[in-house]
């Protein structure tokens, strides 16, 4: 994921100045922390002024492509807050980590099946300060739980497994 972080930024930075990162998402997430065929890390960068806040969607798929799309005027359901600068966990990292912390028990109940990443911000779990989220997928993709940790340290915030 943070290897494409600086050249998203720069492209979305260009594309519409004064925006920020404030959520990276994939749903499709190898149990090495990369991506499967045809899945994207997007990268979800905010403007705000004082009539209007913007939400500018980076996508950047495993084969090396990028594509952008705008979602409307309206409300953001997450804590808008920048969190480029607090990221130093790639998700390979992360993942190895979530491992130790238990997400190796899903996996191994179901070894092909795909994780779901985020790095965001949530005042429930973090108190408003960065977090990376792994949730295992059973059938269905219905998630099985999750592990959360620093994006900074690597510390285990929380963890609900049920796998």
């Amino acid at each position: 994921m943070l290897q494409n972080l600086s050249l998203v930024t720069s492209l979305a930075q260009e594309f519409r100045p004064g925006v920020f990162l404030s959520r990276c998402v994939s749903l499709g997430v190898m149990t090495s922390g990369y991506l499967f065929d045809g899945d994207a890390w997007n990268y979800f960068f905010v403007f705000r002024s004082s009539s209007m806040q913007l939400l500018d969607i980076w996508a950047v798929f495993r084969d090396g492509h990028i594509t952008y799309s705008r979602d409307s005027n309206q409300p953001i359901g997450w804590d808008t807050v920048e969190i480029g600068s607090n990221l130093r966990l790639d998700s390979p990292q992360a993942l190895a980590l979530g491992m130790q912390y238990g997400l190796s028990d899903c996996v191994a109940a179901r070894p092909a099946a795909p994780l779901a990443m985020s790095y965001t911000v949530e005042q429930r779990i973090g108190a408003g300060t960065p977090i990376i989220r792994m949730e295992p997928r059973g059938s269905g993709s219905v998630p099985l739980g999750q592990v959360v940790i620093s994006p900074d340290t690597g510390q285990l915030i929380s963890k609900a497994l049920s796998c």
